[in-house]
């Protein structure tokens, strides 16, 4: 399947369902006092899963969509064709829809071969080498895995900048990997040269010391840093044309866009890029042609501008990141529960006192979890003038157990929404793929690792022709 076929059926599905994944349910649920207007069949089905199928159902994103595409098939049974949802669609249409985007997934991305299953059994016998040394091992994973798709061979040659690197856990991996026996940096050192970017001056300077430690590595002359914002100030010099290798493992958002408009613009040989966070920094250098400008999502393919009906907001973006935090544990994902309960409360009790539900994602700061629910609310006594209320244990109480029953009904209809992460996700990330593939360059979108390893497991690979 091509990018822009497997594209096109993201596009419409998610077209089909945007009534479905674009509602928050977390804030229509503190808002409405009944049963929402936006609901779909399926979030009444959530709602009727009993705990121990809504766990099992939770635990897995393949699990969610197969469960999903069953009950899109019984309602497109149980419904004649002339049946229509709230857009006009039928639920055969919709069930035939979101079928087209699970066959988009069975082949995007594409698995990394050199990154096969048993290597990840076999990681925890293994023994980081010297240039892992402070990289915690769940990152030294996705630092192996992300340098086996940089090219090699003839292309081995042309050094590396590597954008957003931190303290170049990453750039001092990939300089040690390479097997040229000549780096083109002239100072006969082997390995290619890597150029890192990184804004803050703490990381450059920590990246610095790590590199003096490992002598394998050249001083200022196999790894170097540059104090830069890549975001708001040209490449140096040196570091332009297109004579280069582009990496970045987990640019977020604009940064990872910035990248790619850099790279077409100087026609750099290879891109490799893992974007993730696509929500961050969001508007900058986009431009719109109407008052909503820094407020919309801006592709950057032309295909995608022209073909898609869907607007994109900058809330809609954290859908792309929404598919569970799948490298925590039991313990944090209860505190995650419990934190999600307390902040309903929270604003059930502002909405019965008239005040605007807040649509901040940090109304109850993580440091707040304390045992008692009353702690939670007096630390947003500061700036909510809410004391009175946390003076009051009966009223407390009583908005706990409100807040700890939306919270489950809301877990139901997130499950939901979270159906179609992964196909928002790769939606996001074959614009930048198709905006590669319009700027001459052939494209692959490749899989990093497991997503026990990392859910931001899709990685650009593209190569200039």
């Amino acid at each position: 399947m091509q990018l822009i076929d497997a594209w096109t059926h993201l596009d419409h599905g998610l077209t089909v369902f945007e009534s479905v994944w674009r509602p928050q349910p977390f804030y229509l649920a503190v808002a409405s006092s009944s049963s929402p207007s936006w609901q779909h069949p399926l979030h009444q089905k959530a709602a009727d899963l009993d705990d121990a199928t809504f766990r099992d159902i939770n635990s897995s994103n393949e699990v969610l969509r197969d469960w999903v595409t069953d009950c899109l098939s019984d309602l497109a049974t149980d419904n004649n064709d002339d049946t229509y949802d709230e857009n006009g669609n039928t639920y055969q249409l919709q069930s035939e829809a979101f079928q087209s985007m699970l066959d988009v997934l069975q082949e995007f991305p594409t698995p990394n071969t050199s990154q096969q299953a048993n290597e990840r059994k076999t990681y925890s016998g293994r023994t980081q080498p010297r240039e892992a040394n402070g990289i915690p091992g769940r990152k030294w994973e996705q630092v192996e895995a992300f340098t086996k798709l940089v090219p090699k061979g003839n292309n081995n040659q042309y050094p590396i900048i590597d954008w957003c690197s931190g303290k170049g856990h990453l750039a001092r991996w990939m300089h040690h990997s390479s097997n040229a026996n000549e780096s083109s940096c002239g100072c006969g050192c082997r390995g290619r040269p890597v150029h890192c970017l990184e804004i803050d001056s703490k990381l450059c300077r920590a990246g610095e010391r790590l590199t003096k430690k490992q002598t394998t590595i050249p001083t200022n002359n196999g790894v170097m840093f540059y104090e830069h914002d890549v975001l708001n100030d040209a490449l140096p010099s040196i570091l332009q044309g297109e004579n280069f290798t582009y990496t970045a493992l987990h640019a977020c958002g604009e940064l990872h866009r910035t990248a790619l408009r850099v790279a077409v613009q100087n026609r750099v040989r290879d891109v490799v890029i893992a974007p993730c966070c696509y929500e961050k920094h969001f508007g900058r250098h986009d431009t719109a042609d109407n008052d909503n400008d820094g407020l919309l999502f801006q592709p950057l393919s032309t295909v995608v501008k022209d073909r898609t009906s869907l607007s994109i907001h900058r809330e809609d973006l954290f859908l792309a990141v929404a598919d569970g935090v799948v490298t925590s544990n039991a313990k944090e994902a209860n505190v995650r529960e419990k934190e999600q309960a307390w902040r309903l409360a929270f604003e059930l009790w502002r909405r019965d006192q008239d005040q605007e539900v807040s649509h901040s994602r940090n109304s109850v700061k993580r440091s707040s979890l304390l045992p008692a629910f009353t702690a939670a609310l007096l630390n947003n006594a500061k700036k909510s003038s809410t004391t009175q209320l946390a003076d009051n244990h009966h009223h407390l109480d009583e908005y706990a157990v409100k807040g700890e029953a939306l919270q489950r009904l809301v877990e139901r209809q997130e499950l939901i929404r979270r159906a179609f992460q992964r196909s928002f996700e790769l939606w996001l990330t074959m614009d930048c793929g198709l905006f590669l593939e319009e700027s001459g360059y052939t494209v692959e979108l490749q899989q990093l690792c497991d997503r026990s390893i990392t859910p931001r497991n899709v990685v650009i690979v593209a190569h200039h022709l």
